[in-house]
């Protein structure tokens, strides 16, 4: 008897109330999907390095120091991303693809910072001067760390150009701390056109333990 009113009941509910019942259900699903979604969005990218000597991104930065700059600099480490040289296509494959290059990449804005070693610096036309980029309190504290572009005179000798090409960074503390003594010179470029110039000076101080 119960059984057959509880399935009276029902029948009459969904007789009057089936629409409004679809709609509430409907309604629920799209809000359940909007937090999902929500959830899930992508961080925004507050510092983009990029690393073509394959020593940064192998010893994984992230995991070693990106947790800490981002600890002290309020910023997600999510948001902090270190791409490797494999990341990105060639020039010429760019060109027929569409597909981007570090070039492209550096072009577009897209890259903050980029890590290179010594002698194969990323060249001007892409780069520019990074005096143009870091206040000049900070391009003081690093003078002694500041090069510029490897020129290469008619006589086949090599030289600094005038143009600040990047940093040295190999001897930086947290560098050291992390990473130990590399016999190569590391320099870290910094593109003029960088989106993220703030954090790119905030992760300089960082890594030469500037206050």
């Amino acid at each position: 008897m119960e059984k057959k009113d509880f399935k009276s009941k029902w029948d009459n509910y969904w007789y009057y109330y089936k629409y409004h019942t679809l709609a509430g259900i409907f309604v629920l699903v799209v809000i359940v999907l909007i937090v999902i979604s929500c959830t899930n969005r992508d961080v925004e990218v507050e510092l983009t390095l990029v690393d073509t000597t394959a020593l940064v991104n192998d010893i994984d930065m992230k995991e070693e120091i990106y947790a800490d700059f981002g600890g002290k600099n309020d910023l997600d480490t999510e948001g902090l991303l270190m791409r490797s040289q494999a990341d990105y296509v060639d020039d010429i494959t760019a060109e027929r693809t569409g597909a981007k290059s570090i070039a492209g990449a550096i072009e577009s804005g897209e890259i903050d910072g980029i890590f290179v070693y010594r002698g194969i610096e990323i060249r001007q036309e892409y780069v520019g001067n990074i005096e143009k980029v870091l206040p000049q309190d900070l391009l003081d504290e690093l003078d002694e760390y500041l090069i510029g572009y490897l020129m290469v005179d008619d006589n086949g000798d090599t030289y600094d150009s005038e143009i600040t090409a990047g940093i040295v960074v190999n001897e930086a503390k947290r560098f050291v701390e992390t990473y130990g003594d590399i016999e190569d010179y590391v320099v870290l470029q910094i593109p003029e056109n960088c989106q993220h110039p703030e954090n790119v000076i905030a992760f300089i101080k960082y890594l030469f333990d500037i206050q």
